[in-house]
């Protein structure tokens, strides 16, 4: 049996859409009646009723990933774990909320799949946890600088690996996927769906940084994939292609029928709108939203090298252009 967390996710969602062609049994962990709904409601709008009602066959098992008694009973019988629990975030205030989740979620499940000897576990982390080179190029082996301010989800997201790579040491088989800003068909309230949001609403002003994306349906099916090979012990980008997001931002609203943004926000301004926050927090109007890391990372430029997982199981990408025009279609008719 294979068993998937935070299936009500993004990644989770699309990736039970893609193991009904596996005709495998699949439990589905989820946390909340309403998102298992949402998530429900979406295959049936992307893939369509049939693949709708195969994974409402699949057993769905309520729990939270911080429950260690119920994650040990329902891993009982399951030989594949694809680990897509997490939470995002950069807020300030949920920083406690986000490393517990994403670190002790994952030390909890790492913890019972040794105990449960499950035969390989997929994590799904992100680009946000590497390191970074001073080309700003990187791949698999960019060391990472701990001294280096960064983001609290980068720091959760990479304190969840070393959860992984220790279960790792201690026998477990896994695979790591690193994901770059994932592009797909719902969520828009969330992560980078609140970017395809905010395009369809409309907006003249755009950041400098140049990053990587890649169509969720490439990341389930690398995912599978990197499953069933022999690969184990090992993390792969999995990044379709370099862009800005100026050149994001102008693709999907053309897509949207709508006017492309046509001012950049600067560093300057980036700061100054961080130093209005600090006062509306102070004064006890508004929480904090942006962090100098954020800012840092909104005025940078990273390009990710995707060459390993393409020679080691002969992947190919799809084009974002083809991603931003088909994940346009569903937003236009999305509430």
């Amino acid at each position: 049996m294979i068993a998937v967390t935070g299936a009500t996710g993004l990644v989770g969602t699309h990736l039970l859409a893609e193991l009904v062609k596996k005709n495998q049994p699949v439990k589905a962990f989820y946390r909340t009646e309403s998102k298992r709904n949402e998530s429900i409601k979406l295959i049936n709008e992307v893939y369509g009723t049939k693949t709708k009602q195969a994974v409402l066959n699949f057993l769905w098992v309520q729990l939270d990933i911080l429950d260690v008694n119920a994650l040990s009973k329902h891993l009982s019988g399951v030989y594949y774990v694809y680990h897509c629990a997490g939470k995002i975030s950069n807020k300030p205030a949920e920083v406690k909320q986000l490393r517990k989740i994403n670190i002790q979620g994952t030390a909890n499940l790492m913890n019972i799949a040794l105990k449960k000897q499950i035969k390989k576990v997929c994590h799904v982390s992100s680009v946000a946890a590497l390191g970074h080179n001073e080309d700003n190029k990187i791949d698999e082996n960019s060391i990472r600088d701990n001294n280096k301010k960064v983001s609290n989800y980068s720091i959760a997201k990479y304190g969840a690996e070393m959860e992984v790579w220790r279960a790792a040491e201690e026998g477990l088989p896994i695979v790591i996927v690193n994901p770059s800003i994932i592009i797909g068909e719902g969520f828009y309230h969330s992560g980078s769906g609140q970017l395809l949001q905010k395009v369809k609403s409309g907006t003249n002003f755009y950041v400098k940084k140049v990053a990587g994306f890649v169509d969720v349906i490439d990341v389930v099916k690398a995912m599978v994939k990197l499953m069933e090979s022999d690969a184990q012990h090992q993390r792969f980008i999995i990044s379709a292609e370099n862009m800005s997001i100026k050149e994001f931002m102008h693709e999907l609203a053309l897509a949207l029928n709508q006017k492309p943004p046509r001012f950049k926000i600067t560093k300057a301004l980036l700061y100054f709108l961080w130093f209005i926050e600090m006062v509306l927090a102070i004064t006890g109007i508004k929480k904090i939203l942006l962090t100098l890391q954020m800012i840092n990372e909104l005025d940078s430029k990273t390009f990710y090298d995707h060459s390993k997982i393409k020679k080691n199981i002969n992947f190919q990408f799809t084009p974002i252009k083809t991603t931003i025009k088909r994940v346009a279609k569903h937003l236009n008719h999305s509430v």
